[in-house]
């Protein structure tokens, strides 16, 4: 599995690339968030379906890379965009609901220990076609549920010219209007590609990408080192081999948790 780890990542890459764009098509479409979600149960339940008769690893790259690549991308750009509405920079729990946004660091506690005994005790031919029966039905339960928040409305201020009066009188709740009708993501004005002004006011982002960098290169670096010591030490054995995906998982998890909790608590005092 050490030489097939770049499965996993050339996916997770694609999706994480494809995000921007795959966003805006998603609000250019009027927040078609139920449609895009069932479209990524049927691309994985495909890729799952195709993944588990490949004659060689090499078609995973097609099958997984690819296919499920875009799957995967539609449920980021969706799960974000919806929690955004729903969950957006005013909610108190801002901050937490983002983290579940991907889902990777809880999902391994469930998904890990069950993906290897499947692969045990099934083979990883018929684990790769039940979890593209999991995928089509969460999917398929989330575009039932994933509809747009009714009650967000972003219309165009008035820039109208009045008297010096009305302008002091009114200041304090033209303030209150034009937060109430600030732009967001969700008003589908293609606000998910940022602009190079919009980069430049928020210098800050360039920090968080720097971030995601040297945090990526410690994370797959770890990853990959833990995956060769596993093999080597658990001589191949992949119920126990998850364990050691367990115990990764739920650390990870607890502290993106207490993270959020705290980043909630602090934010806007810093």
């Amino acid at each position: 599995m050490t030489e097939l780890n770049w499965i996993g990542d050339s996916y997770a890459a694609l999706g994480f690339f494809l995000m921007p764009f795959v966003s805006t098509i998603i609000l250019k479409m009027n927040r078609a968030y139920r449609g895009a979600i069932l479209t990524a149960g049927i691309l994985i339940f495909i890729s799952c379906f195709t993944s588990a008769v490949i004659p060689s690893p090499g078609y995973l790259f097609f099958t997984h890379t690819v296919l499920h690549g875009i799957g995967s991308t539609l449920i980021l750009s969706t799960t974000a965009l919806i929690t955004g509405e729903y969950f957006d920079k005013t909610h108190r729990f801002h901050v937490l609901a983002t983290t579940f946004v991907s889902g990777g660091p809880y999902g391994v506690l469930i998904f890990g220990p069950l993906f290897s005994i499947w692969t045990h005790d099934y083979g990883w031919r018929r684990a790769f076609e039940i979890c593209g029966v999991l995928f089509l039905a969460s999917n398929c339960i989330s575009a039932l549920v994933f509809y747009p928040k009714p009650d967000e409305t972003y219309e165009e201020l008035p820039c109208t010219e009045q008297g010096n009066s009305s302008k002091e009188g009114g200041s304090e709740e033209a303030r209150t209007s034009r937060a109430a009708v600030e732009p967001k993501a969700a008003s589908g004005r293609g606000w998910a590609l940022c602009s190079w002004s919009h980069l430049q006011e928020n210098k800050q982002i360039f920090l968080w990408a720097l971030e995601r960098l040297l945090h990526n290169f410690v994370m797959y670096g770890l990853l990959m080192n833990l995956t060769t010591y596993v093999t080597e030490a658990l001589g191949n054995e992949i119920k126990k081999g998850s364990k050691i995906n367990l115990y990764f998982g739920a650390g990870e998890s607890t502290i993106f948790t207490a993270g959020a909790l705290i980043g909630d608590r602090i934010r806007g005092y810093l």
